[in-house]
């Protein structure tokens, strides 16, 4: 009887060490279980989303130029006189002499015409004494005034119909203005620079001989510049005159800032878009100059409750990863505007985990962990 209650108790203590050496071995594979999920997770970089105003900046290259480019042209025919010889790259002020061209027998025919005028007038004095007495003083002044070598004086005014008649009939006013014509003609002799610029070109020199029309010399006004940046049709909308600019040297590290003053309303055939033409401001202009390259920003409009995520993270171009309760989902984004290197996009909730990295070799359900970038 003692033997078998022994027995007894020695199978009941070996029941009890197996179930409890079982029940340590199945939680030994559930921490095993959890371990092996927990490693499989993955490390993405995230932001977490806050959604506010975001400037639209469209971007574009373009050369600089000068607002003012002009030809200067010869208006009358005579020899270039010895004088400043101008190259290239030479900076002239406005009102500087830039070329004299012999004058002289447009001068002694301009003296020739005048002294025929005093003999006219002369002539029609004693007329005037005796039929228009109220005027005669006058015209007595007028006659007394001419000099040859001086620009004529302003004409009397005519106090009657029939003394306008007698005048027009011995072509005092008719006389008078092709002598003021040959006056102005005579001060086209003189070429001066119309404003302060710079020299491009040169096409004539001392010597030569010039016609109307020949091409003197090409001038660029050097402290006005103006950028044209062609941009894409589908972003002409965004921006508008006046709106600013951030202007950036191709070359290097230099930053200016512009106004757009007007916008093209003509589509360029084979780029498919449209010139914006931007003013450099001043104070700028210091270390630009014409022909050289700048990249600009142009600042369109805010979009409101917007979020930028960079264009990399973006899949199938226009979806996007987010992380909810450590897993990867993924959604439809809507986008507003893109950039070179991001996408403004709405509708994404505040607090939302956006991936912003691109990812490959993954599917919805992935269980991942944040790197939350700041």
């Amino acid at each position: 009887m003692k033997t078998r209650h022994v027995v007894l108790v020695g199978a009941i203590v070996m029941v009890l060490f197996m179930v409890k050496t079982l029940i340590s071995n199945q939680n030994i594979f559930s921490l095993k279980t959890e371990e092996k999920k927990g490693s499989s997770a993955r490390f993405v970089k995230a932001i977490e989303a806050s959604p506010d105003s975001n400037m639209v900046l469209i971007e574009g290259q373009g050369r600089i130029s000068s607002t003012r480019k002009i030809d200067v042209s010869a208006e009358v025919q005579g020899l270039i006189l010895p004088g400043k010889v101008f190259k290239s790259g030479t900076n002239v002020r406005q009102g500087e002499l830039l070329f004299s061209i012999r004058d002289q027998d447009a001068r002694l025919s301009l003296q020739a015409r005048k002294s025929n005028y005093l003999n006219v007038i002369s002539n029609v004095l004693p007329d005037l004494k005796l039929d228009y007495p109220e005027s005669y003083n006058e015209w007595k002044n007028f006659f007394d005034k001419i000099e040859i070598s001086s620009p004529l004086p302003e004409l009397p005014v005519v106090k009657s119909s029939r003394e306008k008649s007698f005048l027009a009939s011995k072509n005092i006013f008719g006389e008078y203005y092709g002598i003021r014509s040959d006056e102005e003609r005579l001060k086209k002799y003189v070429v001066v620079a119309p404003f302060d610029g710079t020299i491009t070109d040169v096409f004539s020199e001392p010597g030569a001989v010039v016609n109307p029309g020949t091409k003197l010399l090409s001038l660029i006004k050097s402290d006005d510049l103006e950028i044209e940046v062609p941009i894409d049709v589908k972003n002409i909308g965004w921006i508008k005159v006046g709106a600013k600019v951030e202007l950036h040297a191709t070359s290097g590290p230099a930053e200016f800032t512009g106004t757009v003053i007007r916008i093209g309303e003509f589509v360029n055939a084979s780029t498919q878009s449209m010139p914006v033409f931007v003013k450099i401001e001043k104070g700028d202009k210091d270390v630009l100059y014409s022909g050289m390259y700048l990249t600009a920003k142009i600042r369109g409009h805010a979009l409101a409750n917007t979020i930028e995520i960079p264009r990399r993270a973006i899949v199938d171009d226009h979806y996007y990863y987010f992380i909810k309760d450590s897993l990867l989902v993924k959604k439809e984004l809507n986008i507003e505007y893109v950039t070179k290197e991001n996408v403004i996009a709405s509708g994404i909730p505040k607090g939302t985990m956006v991936v912003i990295e691109p990812l490959s070799n993954v599917n919805d359900s992935l269980r991942v962990i944040p790197n939350v970038k700041k």
